[in-house]
């Protein structure tokens, strides 16, 4: 698999229902502008999970995205791998956080949408041992 990280925190759906992010700084806002703020210096980029599900290779030419436990990566360079438009093997990652798919080897649709919380007592303790 080829991973281009970009140190970049995704944070999951939280039980409030709200899609917003719980870590990390925004390094390009205009609240950062000629600031001399201790967050404005992070080299972190945040996402919204809204914006991950746009990059998810439909289209040629656009910027491909994963997410795993949080951690968002750009896939754009292996287009032939990841890329929905070219039913590519690993598409199923491409554009959402794919931690369950990514834990239990099964790359389908259904899969991709489980919650963490469907995986078993075993699988998740293989997420904090291994990550």
């Amino acid at each position: 698999l080829l991973l281009l990280l970009l140190d970049i925190d995704l944070a999951h759906e939280g039980e409030s229902g709200d899609e917003n992010i719980s870590e990390g700084t925004i390094n390009d806002s205009n609240s950062c502008q000629n600031s001399n703020n201790e967050e404005c210096q992070s080299t972190d980029r945040i996402f919204m999970l809204e914006e991950i599900k746009k990059h998810d290779g439909a289209n040629e030419g656009e910027l491909i995205y994963l997410s795993i436990l949080g951690k968002v990566y750009d896939v754009t360079a292996g287009e032939e791998y990841y890329s929905s438009r070219l039913k590519a093997p690993y598409a199923i990652f491409a554009g959402r956080d794919g931690v369950v798919p990514f834990i239990t080897g099964v790359f389908t649709e259904e899969e991709a949408m489980k919650a963490t919380d469907e995986l078993t007592d075993q699988q998740m303790n293989s997420l904090r041992t291994e990550w």
